[in-house]
């Protein structure tokens, strides 16, 4: 057996697992949405039209995007500012590390109660700092393994250069971290449609309007057995959910290939 048909034969069983697990059922997801679920008659592009012209999948969506066009911006700067001054190794530094990491350990409940004991109100400020503060220190640990992986000579050249600090993250450090970046978009984009847990505990199935988030009306679409208008909502997020990250990836390619 030669090693192509070797490598093949080792990837099969993921192949299968894919297909299996994750595939197949979003092929019947698309399916299910050209139909109606109670009495199974084809609905065509009805079910995508009443989800369109929901004004609450409307009222979710534009919450569920102010918050990710705000939150994830400024989680990419402060963890990765946080990362950059903690990669200077000081008995300091490591006690503010485990600081920022420990509400990433902490349970959802738990956060939960405390921010409902520190807040008056659930509104938008103060669940996007929450979000923040449980969250900076996963993408923090992800900015010092870049932050670990950058050669040391690169660093130790641009010293001897007379660069100062600011210059050797700027000219050094950030444009060896770009990949990282990504990476760290690419989670934040992700979890950000999980905050919906949060939400929940603290304000049950309808919470303010300005948190109404797309988990909230899925949530509900599911008590109401709405699985029609639940299959084509999945097929509309997910399309836009992947042609932006079709379109960031694009725009990092093209800086990359005029960068080169």
């Amino acid at each position: 057996m030669n090693k192509r048909c070797l490598n093949i034969l080792m990837v099969l069983p993921s192949i299968a697992g894919v297909t299996l697990f994750w595939a197949a059922p979003f092929l019947r997801l698309i399916v299910s949405s050209f139909f109606q679920s109670q009495t199974g008659a084809w609905n065509g592009f009805g079910n995508y039209m009443d989800v369109i012209g929901s004004q609450s999948f409307r009222l979710a969506a534009a919450n569920t995007l102010k918050f990710m066009l705000i939150s994830i911006p400024v989680m990419l700067v402060l963890s990765l500012a946080i990362a950059v001054f903690l990669s200077e190794k000081s008995i300091l530094n490591m006690w503010l590390k485990e600081s920022v990491i420990l509400p990433l350990v902490m349970p959802a409940a738990a956060v939960s109660v405390f921010c409902g004991i520190l807040f008056d109100s659930s509104g938008f400020e103060e669940l996007l700092s929450i979000y923040i503060w449980k969250y900076t220190g996963l993408y923090m640990l992800v900015w010092l393994s870049g932050i670990a992986n950058v050669p040391l000579e690169l660093k130790d050249a641009a010293y001897l250069d007379g660069a100062d600090k600011f210059r050797y993250i700027k000219d050094i450090l950030l444009p060896n971290l770009k990949q990282v970046g990504f990476i760290c978009f690419v989670f934040m984009f992700i979890n950000s449609f999980k905050v919906f847990r949060e939400i929940y505990l603290m304000t049950g199935s309808y919470p303010d309007e300005n948190i109404y988030m797309l988990q909230h009306i899925f949530n509900n679409w599911f008590k109401e057995f709405s699985v029609d208008k639940m299959s084509a909502g999945a097929v509309l997020s997910a399309v836009s959910i992947l042609l932006f990250l079709l379109a960031v990836f694009m725009l990092l390619n093209k800086g990359r290939r005029q960068d080169g």
